[in-house]
């Protein structure tokens, strides 16, 4: 009789056992975002906005690293750095890059000059490389993201250019440009670096009000597509690796 009485609560505590293990709610899969933007990352065109954020998000923050990092800049700046004095100027940011932050190119269809028309400059559609049907080079750029278009750029050179003390030459920097190489006689095109950026920008599109000639603006929602540096960061490289990016077949196009 015990044992018939043992035998019976095994086997309620099995059935029980059981029943809790099959009833709980399964685990959630994680995927690592970084993972995922590893799979994609040589495959073109196939990497998105969310994809970068995410793993970029997902990169553990280290207190002790960041202040470690920081306090060692601060010191080679204030004790090795021998054009410190010259350096102090409260309108140019210190450039500080992480390369982890900055493995993709971000790249526009639309790249940007602002010429002087008489005496007023303006900023224009310097190429558009997408294939739609319009297109909109030499157009004029009314505003971004509802800023005035010059006004929009220049804020943007400011915070994002930093080889200069000279408002004026980071936002030539910012735009497209032409180099004269005196060996070919030719001029070489430089895309402008608003347009192909190593930074993740803040959003994953930009609205641009366009108005070519005397028709009614309109107003173009423009998202990037994202391209692998594989190539060292110089604006030679970029203008070489977006020049094959755009017509190589084996790629694609942007879109």
């Amino acid at each position: 009789m015990l044992i018939s009485t043992l035998n019976s609560l095994v086997l309620s505590a099995s059935v029980a056992i059981l029943v809790a293990f099959t009833t709980a709610a399964p685990t959630p899969l994680r995927l690592d975002p970084c993972g995922i933007l590893g799979a994609k990352q040589f495959i073109p065109f196939t990497v998105t906005y969310e994809d970068v954020a995410d793993c970029y998000e997902a990169i553990p923050y280290n207190n002790a690293n960041a202040a470690t990092t920081l306090s060692t800049i601060y010191t080679m700046f204030n004790e090795f750095y021998v054009f410190r004095n010259a350096a102090l100027t409260p309108d140019l940011p210190a450039p500080f890059s992480i390369n982890c932050y900055s493995k993709f190119y971000f790249v526009q269809a639309l790249s940007f000059y602002a010429p002087l028309i008489n005496g007023v400059q303006q900023v224009r559609v310097y190429s558009d490389r997408s294939e739609r049907s319009q297109n909109y080079s030499d157009c004029c750029v009314l505003t971004i993201e509802g800023i005035d278009a010059l006004t929009y750029i220049k804020t943007w050179a400011d915070e994002e250019v930093n080889f200069s003390r000279d408002a004026g030459v980071r936002l030539n920097h910012a735009l497209s440009t032409q180099t004269y190489d005196p060996k070919t006689k030719t001029f070489i095109e430089s895309i402008s670096p608003f347009s192909v950026r190593t930074n993740l920008p803040d959003t994953e599109s930009l609205q641009y009000e366009i108005q070519c000639g005397q028709a009614e603006p309109v107003f173009l929602d423009e998202s990037g597509q994202f391209m692998l540096r594989t190539r060292p960061h110089s604006r030679m490289w970029t203008r070489l690796y977006i020049m094959y990016a755009w017509l190589s077949p084996e790629l694609g196009s942007l879109r």
